[in-house]
């Protein structure tokens, strides 16, 4: 399924030729219908074979010696025999294959420069900026830019509070009171908190929360100052305020009134027990956070906006001794007094539960980490009278925590037993944390954990806006510039793993990895940007074969490929273009001349021909080096073996296919998979299976993620191995996202390019439904005239924006088909002043060449068959030019005729699958009217005299060395490169290719798959009506065509004139089409009537311009029959009818004066126009105006389409 052009979650990807954004397309190793739908990528369909014929048929020949999936040969005498006769059978084809140099897979100077090639590297990554990103392409940066980041330096200032968050955990954030500041006092931190709860009477119970500052000014700096914090969870004690509690939101009152109670109760022995410890010590002041976390109005909460929250760690560190309060849970103690029973009874084997339960909370290990080491922890637990418990910290491990050795680690090192390097306690510390409970009223909550854990000077600030992974990775540039951060993004973490968990799929602890690149900054929640990666750009759009000949081959083998391309090349082509000279300037004795030197030099050219194969069989054992290190990707999961024949022709073994996946001893005692069928997604995960091919490393990889990879980034290396991380482009931030992890066998970095300021997010890939479009904006318009950008509009829910999208129109295809229509000039037929005999064998065996060209469209790809009709015409007329005898003339002239019906056919199928239906009419009358009429008046142009000297423009000698030319540039890069659909061409960029082959013809076709026989679809009686009215038109059209002057220049003017005319009005007004062509099959054959009948007033110019008009009506009738057929077969079936018709009525004429009378020519005008009406009648008005409905891909829109919404822009802005 195509995405809709309308659709903004299509994925776009930065182009490194050049930078532009150009949409995502992927080759397929299945057929695109088999494959799950998506909307983020478009699709090419299966990926083809492009490897050259004269390979294939080298390795025909010599697969009796290959054994397969080996580089070994299979040498005995038996093989060696059928190796030779099969050399012999394929020796002449070979000598036709051989001499085409875009056969080689690459040119003698290509060969030549790969062996020196000093650029071998991997394919460049693109990365844009902020600017290059909104003028190349079609989306603005939504991201926060460099402006923004946070680089390795001095640290900035954090953003304004979050907002109001419930009280149910720990200490809590409220936007809604008043701000105690954006940002941490520039000045040092102080080493005492704000507040400190003062005990005024122990024996009472009276104290008062005062603020230090105050204090301090009262009493002197020289006081004592000395706390005992209260360690408690919000999950067993409330502590919220009445005003607080009046403002949530409770199922009853009563439910309102048991927490008053319960939070009246809570608040009253956690001050009990803070006092009491206080007294113990024999110290005043006790820490009790919701007294002594207050924002700036001075009122105790328990939600507040304060800094003091993230400085609690600060506050442990600077206390005397801390005490630890458990009990019940919260909800326990409020349900007990909605149900009237007594609350939940201390018993000793409750402690443990408590306890773990209390060191289950995020903020609680660090506390315990924290806390003065000199004095014992003390143990409050409700219900208990007996004396608190005194504990020591290097013992609370194993009662607290269920990963009590994890926590033993970082114990140890805060009590100064077993010291941590940085490196190891930020691990250590994330493991722990993130494995706590929390309510998180921050996203940055275990990062601010872990923060609390270092000291203040490196620390960043806290925004309270920061994602948990920007505020973590702030910490790590602050303490170790980025080290850590360095080595978690080459972590390959299971599938939906939050960014904190450090685990890996091969079971590597961060310490065993290092980093090769350095991360600058952090750019967003969860994007950095790194500096020195060593990168490469993954292609998807085609798997192009390596030449023959790579950098491992010596000079003799380029010395040996230059003697065959002279002498299987050079030789043919001289011999042409010199016989061409010498049957233009009629010497008899140049002709012969150059067949005798032709006929000494093809037996060279033949045993090269033979050579070439044998020389290129010998090498197929080598190792291979390939010219330029490529990456290519192909969605679905395709084999080393299939690959291997699409890059180097067969199997011998060169790539080896690894596995990305979990190693274990467990995994050697499976059964190894047996097809590949294991390696696809699992079902229901989202992810699609993806195969990526190192031309480098000789290594095939199957993997799965949720995007196709764009480029990988080498971060690091570990057990010998380098992480390649593959990601994903997301053209709408500028940033690449982490897809998949892989582990690598060592690739140089000489083969890499180096990349600074990338930006690489961990986070998966926005989703469709996540992003949003209110600052995509229109491409500036020099960007749209240089890079054939149009806008297209696009409307969502949110706003109605525009989308530049590259339609990929180009000239190239233009260029093309004139060059087709050059080659095939006259294929209706030789004009009336050739001889009566040539015609009358050039109607007769173009009927002869209508059936294999029928049959090799059905079964063979388009670019094949215009291998053999393309430049078999143009040798064939070459050759005719240059013979000595009559008889081999007119064998040359019977093949001739053959081949150039088959070429007709073949420029059909052609149009059908590059151009719209609606181009169609245009196209044809272009081809087979305008052109020969352009190409007619140019010939009867008179002698131009200069200064005495004659100059005749002879238009043959220059349309047939026009043909020189273009066979040798097709020779040249290989025809299967050039000629073909637009799925088949390598001239085309993957977008281009989908614009055109979506936008043809072809598209509306219900059997689009080459090989359908014709007569297998089931045929209703109006179809077979249609066949025989077809055939029958076409007959009286050409039996009423004696109106025809072709060589006069009035009527070839005129030709050109009409058509043009016609065509436009038709593809202004598609609905004219039939109209139109009767009328141009009418107006023919009242001309033929009253041509026989003698009247003088046709010499008249007006009637003279109508000279050629009946050659308009069979190319209108293809457009017609191809608009209603829905199948290539009835497409090529209704054309080649019309055509046999056509050739037939010639045929007779040809054979018999009897049709050339008004007797005649009357009865077969009106037969023809009852012809018409039932052929009216047969298509039904309905499907004579039929045209196919827009293709919905996001390449399907036509010009048309895009003045259409253009217009419709205009209105909308009035």
């Amino acid at each position: 399924m195509e995405p809709d052009s309308t659709d903004p979650s299509h994925e776009w990807w930065a182009r490194p030729s050049d930078g532009c954004l150009v949409p995502l397309v992927l080759q397929c190793g299945q057929e695109p219908d088999v494959l799950p739908e998506t909307s983020r990528w478009s699709r090419l369909g299966k990926l083809p074979s492009r490897v050259s014929p004269v390979l294939r048929v080298s390795y025909w020949a010599g697969s009796s010696l290959f054994v397969p999936g080996t580089r070994e040969y299979n040498v005995s005498f038996y093989t060696l025999v059928v190796t030779a006769l099969k050399l012999l059978v394929a020796w002449p084809v070979l000598c036709m294959l051989v001499c085409w140099a875009g056969n080689l897979g690459t040119t003698v100077q290509q060969l030549v420069d790969a062996r020196n090639k000093k650029d071998s590297r991997y394919e460049n990554v693109c990365v844009l900026s902020r600017e290059e990103s909104s003028q190349r392409g079609p989306f603005q940066s939504r991201h926060p830019v460099e402006q923004d980041a946070i680089l390795s330096g001095p640290l900035q200032e954090a953003r304004p509070p979050a907002s109001e968050q419930q009280y149910t955990d720990n200490i809590r954030l409220s936007g809604s009171l008043p701000p105690s500041g954006s940002r941490v006092d520039s000045s040092p931190t102080s080493l005492r908190p704000r507040y400190l709860c003062f005990v005024r009477d122990f024996e009472q119970g009276i104290y008062e929360t005062v603020k230090v500052s105050d204090y301090l000014a009262q009493h002197g700096d020289d006081v004592d100052l000395e706390f005992v914090f209260v360690s408690y969870t919000r999950l067993q004690f409330r502590v919220a305020t009445e005003e607080e509690l009046n403002k949530h939101d409770y199922p009853d009152e009563a439910t309102r009134n048991a927490n008053k109670d319960i939070a009246r109760q809570d608040r009253e022995i956690l001050a009990k027990w803070g006092m009491d410890a206080a007294k113990r010590v024999g110290k005043r002041a006790f820490w009790l956070d919701f007294e002594c976390v207050r924002n700036d109005d001075g009122i105790a909460r328990s939600t507040s906006s304060s800094q003091d929250v993230y400085r609690i760690c600060d506050i442990v560190r600077a206390a005397h001794s801390m005490i630890i309060a458990i009990g019940p849970s919260a909800n326990d103690k409020v349900a007990s007094i909605l149900a009237s029973t007594e609350p939940p009874e201390y018993k000793r084997e409750n402690v443990t539960p408590w306890l773990r339960q209390w060191g289950s909370r995020l903020w609680t290990l660090p506390e315990l980490l924290l806390c003065p080491a000199e004095y014992r922890i003390r143990l409050y637990v409700l219900g208990d009278q007996a004396e608190p418990k005194e504990l020591a910290k290097r013992n609370f491990a194993e009662r607290a925590w269920d990963d009590a050795e994890a926590v033993k680690e970082l114990v140890d090192h805060f009590e100064g037993s077993a010291i941590l390097t940085d490196l190891r306690l930020i691990e250590a510390a994330l493991a722990c944390f993130s494995r706590r409970q929390t309510d998180q009223f921050n996203k940055g909550d275990i990062a601010y954990a872990t923060m609390g854990l270092f000291p203040n000077r490196h620390r960043p600030p806290v925004n309270k806006e920061d994602s948990g992974f920007q505020a973590f990775a702030k910490l790590s540039i602050a303490n170790d510039s980025g080290a850590f951060l360095s080595r978690l993004i080459s972590l390959s973490q299971p599938d939906g793993a939050p960014w904190h968990r450090v685990e890996d799929t091969w079971g590597a602890r961060l310490s065993e990895i290092f980093p090769s690149v350095s991360i600058t900054g952090v750019v967003g929640a969860d994007t950095v940007m790194l500096d020195k990666v060593h990168g490469a750009t993954i292609h998807w759009d085609n798997l192009e074969p390596e030449p023959y000949f790579d950098r491992s081959f010596g000079m003799r083998y380029v010395v040996f490929v230059g003697f065959t391309y002279f002498a299987c090349f050079s030789v043919p082509m001289a011999f042409s273009f010199f016989t061409g000279i010498a049957s233009i300037v009629l010497s008899e004795f140049m002709r012969l001349s150059i067949w005798q030197v032709y006929m000494w030099l093809l037996p060279l050219a033949v045993v090269f021909a033979l050579l070439f194969p044998i020389v290129l069989i010998s090498t197929r054992g080598r190792v291979k080096q390939p010219a330029k290190s490529r990456l290519i990707g192909i969605e679905g999961i395709v084999d080393s073996a299939s690959i291997e024949k699409h890059l180097w022709g067969f199997n011998h073994g060169n790539l080896s296919t690894t596995n990305p996946e979990h190693y274990s001893d467990e995994d050697e005692r499976r059964e190894p998979p047996t097809s590949l069928q294991s390696s696809a997604p699992p079902a229901g995960s989202g992810t699609f299976a993806f195969t990526l091919v190192d031309t480098y490393l000789m290594t095939v990889t199957h993997f799965h993620c949720r995007l196709p990879p764009v480029a990988i980034l080498e971060c690091g290396s570990e057990g010998g191995l380098q992480r390649t991380l593959l990601c994903s482009y997301d053209a709408r931030t500028n940033t690449f996202h982490r897809q998949a992890v892989l582990r690598v066998n060592r690739r140089g970095v000489e083969q890499l390019h180096r990349i600074d300021r990338i930006r690489l997010s961990l986070a998966p890939h926005p989703q469709p439904k996540e992003q949003t479009y209110d600052t995509i904006h229109d491409a500036s318009s020099s960007s749209s005239s240089n890079n054939n950008i149009l806008p297209v509009q696009a409307q969502n829910d949110v706003a109605k924006t525009s989308i530049p999208i590259t339609t990929s129109h180009t000239w190239g295809v233009e260029f093309l088909f004139f060059a087709l229509c050059l080659a095939g000039l006259s294929t209706l037929g030789p004009s009336n002043s050739a001889r009566p005999s040539a015609i009358f064998i050039f109607h007769t065996w173009s009927l002869v060449g209508q059936l294999p060209g029928f049959i090799l469209l059905q079964y063979l790809p388009l670019n094949q068959v215009a291998i053999c009709t393309f430049a078999a015409n143009i040798l064939v007329s070459v050759v005719r030019g240059g013979v000595l005898f009559h008889h081999i003339a007119v064998l040359l002239s019977r093949v001739h005729a053959v081949l150039r019906s088959c070429l007709a056919l073949t420029l059909v199928k052609y149009m059908i699958t590059w151009y719209p239906i609606k181009e169609l009419p245009l196209r044809f009358l272009f081809w087979n009217v305008a052109f020969e009429g352009l190409v007619s008046s140019l010939g009867s142009l008179p002698e131009i005299t200069f200064h005495k000297t004659s100059l005749t423009i002879d238009i043959g000698g220059i349309i047939f060395f026009t043909n020189i030319s273009l066979l040798y540039y097709a020779i040249q890069v290989g025809f299967s490169n050039l000629i073909g659909g637009p799925r088949d061409v390598t001239w085309l960029l993957p977008h281009q290719k989908l614009y055109y082959s979506q936008r043809a013809a072809s598209e509306s076709f219900y059997a689009k798959a080459a090989g359908a026989v014709w007569w297998k679809h089931q045929q209703s009686l109006s179809n077979a009506l249609r066949s025989v009215l077809v055939f029958c038109i076409a007959l009286t059209m050409s039996l009423t065509s004696q109106g025809v002057i072709h060589e006069d220049p009035v009527s070839g003017a005129g030709a050109v004139f009409f058509s043009i005319l016609a065509g436009f009005l038709i593809y202004k007004l598609p609905s004219t089409l039939f109209a139109i062509m009767v009328s141009v099959a009418t107006t023919s054959g009242v001309l033929s009537v009253l041509a026989v009948s003698g009247l003088s007033f046709l010499e008249a110019i007006p009637f003279q311009s109508l000279g050629r008009i009946n050659e308009a009506a069979l190319p209108l009738l293809w457009a017609f029959m191809v608009r209603q057929s829905t199948s290539w077969p009835g497409a090529l079936g209704s054309v080649s009818l019309s055509w046999i018709g056509w050739v037939v009525g010639q045929i007779i004429m040809d054979y018999t004066d009897s049709i050339s009378t008004f007797a005649a020519q009357l009865p077969l005008l009106i037969g023809q126009i009852i012809l018409w009406a039932l052929l009216w009648v047969a298509c039904g008005r309905e499907s004579r105006i039929r045209l196919p409905e827009h293709s919905q891909g996001i390449f399907a829109a036509s010009d048309r389409d895009f003045e259409d919404r253009e217009s419709e822009r205009g209105e909308d802005s009035q």
